[in-house]
């Protein structure tokens, strides 16, 4: 008796690789801060948050933080991380794109605010669009 097998299923490459993103973006997903964590950074002075936050998939980007400033660009360097893995899982998709595209206009419109006034380096240029 021959057995007779199925031939592949058309698009399973396409699903294989949504589902491994998809996966990918759940495991990140997880990571993230929950409610109950929220609620002890909002209750805590600036070191007791730095060390709630040192426990997360924040603390390496956080290590070391004076103050605001500092945190901020540690953020961003977070956030530019965030934006590649969705470039990552979703190659050639407008995702990516999408999410940065907000910057390009927050530099837009600080370079328009730089040019009218008479205060050079005024605005904050953000390296995080397309």
């Amino acid at each position: 008796m021959k057995t007779r097998f199925l031939p592949p299923m058309k698009g399973t490459r396409k699903l294989t690789r949504y589902g491994v993103a998809s996966g990918r973006v759940m495991v990140r997903e997880a990571s993230l801060l929950d409610w109950q964590t929220i609620e002890r950074l909002i209750g805590s002075d600036f070191s007791e948050c730095m060390n709630i936050l040192s426990d997360t998939v924040y603390g390496p980007y956080l290590a070391g933080a004076k103050g605001s400033e500092d945190i901020d660009s540690r953020l961003i360097e977070f956030l530019k991380a965030q934006y590649n893995f969705v470039d990552e899982v979703s190659p050639g998709s407008f995702i990516g794109l999408f999410f940065r595209i907000k910057y390009d206009f927050h530099n837009l419109k600080g370079a328009f605010k730089e040019k009218n006034s008479n205060r050079p380096g005024a605005q904050v240029f953000l390296d995080l669009g397309t």
